[in-house]
């Protein structure tokens, strides 16, 4: 009986786990291009504004605010938009 209870609970947490890995978890790891490339045009815009508000409070500004946005998410500007050097474009 003990046996048979050990195999249940068993069961029943790799059943769980399975659930989490193949439901909640990995919707939350996938993320498609275009929600990639919405994501990195808010981080630069959010970055952007900050280092302006910065500048403004402050009165000193950084040379070039861009490329330091820029690097800190590990973007660059092509076409006129913001891709990731850690993503694959699709195609």
């Amino acid at each position: 009986m003990e046996s048979v209870s050990r195999l249940v609970i068993l069961v029943l947490v790799v059943s769980g786990a399975w659930w989490l890995w193949s439901g909640p978890i990995r919707n939350m790891r996938t993320v498609t291009f275009e929600e990639q490339m919405e994501l990195n045009l808010d981080n630069m815009k959010r970055c952007l504004r900050s280092k302006e508000y910065v500048a403004g409070a402050t009165g000193v500004s950084s040379e070039d605010p861009q490329g330091q946005c820029a690097k800190k998410y590990r973007l660059y500007l092509h076409e006129g938009k913001w891709y990731s050097f850690d993503q694959k474009r699709p195609g």
